[in-house]
Order: structure tokens, then C-alpha cells, then sequence
């Protein structure tokens, strides 16, 4: 195994790790949505909802690195665009 093997391979353990964690966070956080009030259960299903997208990110790109390598700067982009959007 080559040195790009290598970093694949420790890339892979580090996304997983990461995508671990955020499946936590989700899982964690059904109670804080369950338990919420009518004002604010909303923001924290969204929160729930953007742990278990992460997950599903970080699987991905640890799996398959080079297939999606856009994929961090089309979701900075959109972040940008959000953050434009709601202060106008």
C-alpha cells in the first residue's frame, strides 16, 4: 500500500470517527426536541436534522473522497448564501 493509500485509509478512520459523533449529536438531541416547547422545538429539529446530514456527509466523503470533491465548497457557498439572505 502507497502512501495515498495510507491517507485514505486515515482519512477514511477520521471521517467515520466524525460521522460517528455526529450520529450521536442526532440521537441526543430527539430529546431535546421531544421535550421542547411550541417556540422553539422547530430550531431544534432543524439542529437534529443537520446532525444527521452531517453524518451522512462525513460517511460519504470518508468513503469515497475523490468522488465528491466540490462537496465542502458547494455547502460553504450555500451557508454564504443563507447568511446574505437573512440579513436582508
Amino acid at each position: 500500500m502507497g502512501s495515498q493509500g495510507v491517507r485514505d485509509r486515515i482519512a477514511l478512520l477520521l471521517m467515520l470517527l466524525a460521522a460517528l459523533g455526529a450520529v450521536y449529536a442526532a440521537v441526543a438531541s430527539i430529546a431535546e426536541v421531544t421535550s421542547a416547547g411550541p417556540s422553539t422545538q422547530q430550531v431544534y429539529a432543524w439542529r437534529m436534522v443537520s446532525f444527521t446530514m452531517f453524518a451522512a456527509v462525513f460517511a460519504l466523503l470518508g468513503i469515497w473522497p475523490r468522488r465528491y470533491p466540490y462537496l465542502i465548497a458547494a455547502y460553504l457557498l450555500t451557508r454564504g448564501h443563507q447568511a446574505t439572505r437573512a440579513k436582508a
